[in-house]
């Protein structure tokens, strides 16, 4: 058996990528064909595809697909609110189209790591819907007041089902039958007044009672394991969602990305990656451009301030 594993990867992106890649073929006995979908006019360098290419020589049990996507046919979609994620994440709609002759297949995030066997999750049963995704925590929907502006602007028919779009499996033979691909893009313009969390709005309205619930442990947010105490052990894909990413600064959970970063040829880029992010988030202001008077270091929505450059004396989070 041949699981299909699709992602969407600018050129980038492609270190992270290739870590959750090799993840999954850490993980499993199973063939895996890895569907990468990048922009045709920003495709994957030669580098990066040796690079992915040099990893034949460890795992033996997977295969790769470019397939170049033009941005321009998704042109009238609004890009998302949060600023860390591109229009690119609208080409989850072509998914079912661009392999004609796949039954089912997985889409995951870049930024997700697969403890477990990808076959479990591709043998899911769908039971006739379109999708199989994990919906949100009940503990979600009171700290992000935003999923009921969303429920309201959509009129969502059950108002605490809404699935995360980082990890799902297609029912991609359903999907082209019913010409789902089009109806998602032709919603999005119909509605980019409305949606939030741009494609994970319109798959969850377009799609309302046709989307099996997966089990939390398929796509295991962080603040699932850090805040909810979820059992970390149990998850069988740990999801870093949000801007803080394990390659861009130092957070929960890094221990198990870096694991697998260290077994691909793009660890040294991913560590220059995380130097760059921490200079860049990272300011001091100097006594007469000599003496380091104050350092302030940005982490998500929260600020460290240190006198001197190491006296830890202030700490503010934005709201």
């Amino acid at each position: 058996m041949e699981i299909p594993v699709f992602f969407i990867v600018p050129n980038d992106m492609f270190a992270p990528a290739a870590v959750s890649m090799v993840s999954i073929l850490e993980n499993t006995r199973s063939q895996v064909k890895f569907y990468i979908l990048e922009r045709r006019t920003l495709p994957i360098s030669r580098t990066n595809k040796a690079k992915l290419d040099d990893l034949k020589q460890r795992y033996s049990n997977f295969s790769v697909e470019y397939i170049p996507v033009d941005p321009d046919d998704f042109s009238g979609m609004i890009p998302p609110i949060s600023g860390y994620i591109t229009i690119d994440t609208y080409f989850r709609y072509i998914i079912p189209d661009v392999v004609p002759d796949l039954k089912k297949a997985v889409y995951l995030d870049v930024d997700t790591i697969v403890q477990g066997d990808i076959a479990e999750l591709y043998n899911m049963p769908l039971d006739g819907c379109y999708i199989g995704a994990v919906n949100h925590p009940k503990e979600y929907w009171d700290r992000f007041p935003l999923f009921y502006e969303i429920v309201s602007n959509l009129k969502l028919d059950n108002p605490y089902f809404y699935v995360n779009g980082g990890v799902m499996v297609f029912n991609c033979e359903k999907c082209r039958k019913d010409n789902i691909g089009n109806l998602l893009m032709e919603k999005t313009r119909q509605y980019k007044e409305k949606i939030k969390w741009a494609d994970q709005d319109i798959m969850n309205f377009v799609l309302q009672g046709k989307i099996k619930e997966l089990p939390w442990q398929f796509n295991a947010l962080l603040d699932v394991l850090r805040k909810y105490k979820y059992p970390q052990k149990e998850a069988k894909i740990i999801h870093y969602n949000g801007p803080k990413k394990p390659w861009n600064c130092s957070m929960f959970l890094d221990d198990l990305f870096w694991r697998y970063a260290k077994k691909t040829p793009f660890v040294g880029e991913l560590k220059q990656m995380k130097k760059d992010a921490k200079r860049k988030n990272t300011v001091t202001y100097y006594l007469f451009n000599v003496v380091p008077l104050m350092t302030v270091k940005t982490e998500g929505k929260r600020r460290f301030y240190y006198l001197f450059g190491c006296i830890p004396a202030m700490k503010i989070t934005q709201r």
